[in-house]
């Protein structure tokens, strides 16, 4: 509460010091971002960001002598962070680059034959295996509250036994599944 009338005495001062419709829509897209029921992160309040710090710049007013050196500071610690959190962003962009092939493998495998399909794994591996598959299928956390009538299942080696599956295709630590019926056998293939 204490920073947010610091920000809303900033704030005041900025909007009435040099009026902006920025700084004057900043108060509904607040209320917006704050209500709508969403997981958005900070990423929609980027775009007030020169508001944020204006309003900051314009409380620290009466500091002059200490406001420029504060604003450098945390400009600094900002790009600081940015890079630490850009740097992990690279890391695991390569590690799910060396999926791609794995999951073209799958992919080419599933397509053979139609039927829906449920995916039981990492929502980066779920999300990058339909993009190589370009079919619908449907994305849950367990194996166990999918679809009844899926024929297809892709699941992590974390995710335990799939009942009622047959091993399909095994690609370093993903399986295809197939929905078992009659004649298939408990391993088509198991390839690493």
């Amino acid at each position: 509460m204490p920073l947010f009338i610091v920000f809303a005495i900033g704030w005041w001062r900025f909007a009435w010091g040099a009026p902006d419709i920025l700084a004057w829509a900043f108060p509904l897209y607040l209320g917006l971002y704050i209500a709508w029921p969403y997981e958005q992160g900070t990423r929609f309040l980027m775009p007030m960001l020169p508001v944020i710090w204006g309003s900051l710049w314009f409380f620290a007013a009466p500091w002059e002598r200490f406001r420029r050196p504060v604003f450098a500071g945390l400009l600094v610690a900002g790009l600081l962070a940015a890079l630490v959190y850009w740097a992990g962003d690279i890391r695991q962009e390569r590690e799910l680059a060396s999926y791609w092939p794995k999951l073209d493998r799958l992919a080419a495998a599933a397509q053979t034959e139609a039927g829906s399909g449920v995916i039981c794994a990492d929502r980066h591996v779920a999300c990058m295996f339909l993009l190589a598959l370009n079919r619908a299928w449907t994305i849950v956390d367990k194996a166990a509250v999918m679809d009844p009538d899926a024929r297809w299942l892709l699941i992590g080696d974390d995710r335990g036994d799939t009942p009622g599956f047959t091993l399909r295709l095994r690609v370093g630590d993903l399986r295809l599944m197939e929905r078992a019926s009659g004649g298939l056998s408990t391993e088509k293939s198991a390839v690493k």
